[in-house]
């Protein structure tokens, strides 16, 4: 019975490439395989869940207006969440979802993401794994980007978060643009 560092060894062995290996998989089922989500829809209750189970948050939302006032122009954060801290201080983690497959979306994730900074704690871009799989080098440039500093990358398929490739670092954040932030994330819990 083969273990699976012998099946790679063989692999080499035969001179089978990477390339070799991904085209043996129609694409259908390597989305099967890797759990791929259907839309960025679908990484949202593995996120929360692990925003509730890793990171002990107690509240998490979908689509929540960031910024004091909240206003119909105010940008939408993907996931919201919050706990409470020492001293009965609120700390707010935000994520921004990207399962579409352009490096147009994920500029665009770590993009959102620095803005959630803003408004929150903690902020993280989150792609699928299919993403993750074919941009490596894409994300690898913006994660080396200083500008994005602090903000975390994680990879989820549409069953659970599999792996953060970068931690996302506390940020300093003015109090006064979380205001009602937590009532906004009742509001709109899941």
């Amino acid at each position: 019975n083969l273990g699976e560092r012998d099946r790679i060894r063989a692999l080499l062995e035969l001179h089978i490439s990477d390339d070799d290996l991904w085209h043996a998989f129609n694409m259908e089922k390597l989305k099967e395989v890797l759990h791929e989500p259907r839309r960025e829809e679908d990484l949202k209750r593995p996120v929360k869940n692990y925003l509730r189970d890793e990171w002990g948050l107690v509240g998490v939302a979908a689509e929540v207006p960031l910024g004091p006032k909240a206003s119909r122009t105010a940008t939408k954060a993907d996931i919201v969440g919050y706990k409470t801290v020492f001293l009965g201080r609120t700390q707010f983690y935000g994520v921004e979802l990207k399962s579409a497959p352009t490096k147009g979306a994920i500029r665009q994730a770590f993009a959102q993401a620095k803005e959630y900074q803003q408004h929150c704690d903690f902020a993280a871009a989150c792609f699928s794994p299919l993403v993750y799989m074919n941009y490596l080098d894409d994300l690898d440039k913006e994660i080396k980007e200083p500008q994005y500093r602090g903000v975390g990358v994680w990879v989820a398929n549409s069953e659970k978060v599999l792996y953060e490739l970068r931690k996302a670092s506390l940020t300093d954040v003015t109090r006064k643009n979380q205001e009602g932030l937590v009532d906004r994330i009742k509001e709109r819990q899941y």
